[in-house]
């Protein structure tokens, strides 16, 4: 009965080690797999960045040829129609 219960215990401790090395291997592809994600974001971020600054660029341009056209035609109004 007792080399019964070693062999139980012995078998039990080989699975608990292999369970502690499969969870070993999922920490190490979650921690790889993190990384990745981590670099994709700061693309993503990067180019949201860019492209934000570029639409406020085009926007500053585009109501700064508004407010020439504006101030060199007068009233907005007029502008609009002469340009429809």
């Amino acid at each position: 009965m007792p080399r019964d219960i070693e062999r139980e215990l012995g078998r039990l401790a080989g699975e608990v080690t292999g369970i502690g090395d499969r969870l070993d291997r999922i920490e190490d592809r979650l921690t790889t797999h993190m990384k990745e994600e981590e670099v994709t974001l700061r693309k993503i971020h990067q180019q949201l960045s860019l492209s934000w600054f570029l639409w406020l660029t085009v926007k500053a341009v585009a109501l700064t040829i508004a407010f020439a056209l504006a101030f060199k035609f007068g009233d907005i109004s007029n502008l609009w129609k002469q340009l429809k």
